[in-house]
């Protein structure tokens, strides 16, 4: 095999090292159409699988939570898995997984309670903590209160954590968020349980959630992963480790850069076809990603990519140029500076 052979074959090599690492661990998890996990039985709600249970509309009483400053809500729950995380969304209400006024859920064996406050950041963190709940496969009345300074949260009639609350707590409740049960609302939050009673509402009205009608609960449902809901890609990597991950793959682009001059011939508009094949290979990899679970397609990932391959056709191209000016002129091809 000629020399140029060799190149091509260590090029096909740096593209399947780059494949197999983009898409690993190779677990199929593409948006898709999927049966809703969440349904009504004889007065219980069921959820078991990917889930869409959410009220039609805003629910009108958060007006009345944010002016009068009292909510209430009674959830009676069993859990179907003692080891959920996320956490697993039990009851929310909220815009997405980041902007919530509350949000009650299952983290591990724990019942975990976001409330939003003053103080407390859009997701409603810090939580507060009823540790040990869903260690068992029992039925549990949760009750979350909040108005008169302080938030309590009671289990089976008996008090489990209180915070101190402010006098303006839920004026900073925004109104304009639905009500989830058993998810999130975009997803990937599951809870795998039972929800037999559901009310909640301001000191004055409440409203009964399981009736018929109160929830939309359609029979199948787009489902689109989580990672899929951030197509820039600033928030995928944080810090330090964003710029550790994008570090690494600039460089890992450089040598495909290279081995694409390297194996391309010397004809008018060689820069164009080896940069063609680092285009090709980086939106491979960021298309392929959105069939992949685990995997985060993101711009900013395709822009350094790029990059770092353009880095490396600008190498070989410099290196070149050093060599022909090295070269005494009578060693160089006629036509050539």
């Amino acid at each position: 095999m000629t020399r140029r052979w060799w190149v091509v074959v260590l090029l096909a090599v740096a593209v399947g090292l780059h494949l197999a690492v983009a898409f690993a661990p190779y677990r199929l998890d593409p948006p898709r159409r999927v049966a809703n996990g969440a349904g009504m039985d004889a007065g219980v709600l069921r959820i078991d699988g990917h889930a869409s249970a959410r009220t039609p509309q805003p629910p009108a009483w958060l007006r009345d939570v944010e002016r009068g400053g009292q909510f209430v809500l009674h959830v009676t729950v069993r859990s179907l898995d003692p080891d959920q995380e996320g956490p697993a969304r039990i009851v929310t209400i909220e815009e997405s997984y980041t902007r919530a006024n509350l949000v009650i859920g299952q983290e591990g064996e724990d019942l975990l309670v976001r409330f939003r406050q003053s103080g407390s950041d859009p997701g409603s963190d810090p939580p507060v903590l009823v540790p040990g709940l869903f260690a068992d496969d029992e039925l549990h009345e949760v009750t979350v209160t909040a108005g008169d300074g302080e938030l309590v949260v009671s289990v089976d009639g008996a008090r489990q954590a209180t915070r101190d609350l402010p006098a303006t707590a839920l004026a900073r409740w925004d109104p304009s968020y639905r009500l989830f049960v058993g998810d999130a609302a975009e997803g990937d939050r599951t809870w795998h349980g039972e929800v037999r009673k559901l009310e909640a509402g301001s000191g004055t009205t409440q409203v009964d959630y399981l009736d018929d009608g109160a929830l939309e609960i359609p029979e199948r449902f787009w489902y689109v992963p989580e990672r899929l809901r951030d197509p820039i890609g600033w928030s995928a990597d944080e810090g330090q480790r964003f710029w550790q991950v994008g570090a690494a793959r600039f460089v890992s682009f450089v040598p495909v850069g290279v081995l694409a001059m390297a194996a391309t011939r010397r004809r008018p508009g060689r820069v164009a076809r080896a940069l063609g094949v680092v285009v090709l290979l980086s939106v491979s990899i960021q298309l392929g990603k959105v069939l992949f679970a685990g995997r985060h397609p993101a711009v900013i990932d395709l822009a350094i990519e790029l990059f770092g391959g353009a880095a490396g056709v600008a190498a070989w191209v410099f290196l070149e140029r050093l060599r022909a000016a090295a070269r005494p002129v009578t060693d160089r091809p006629v036509g050539e500076p």
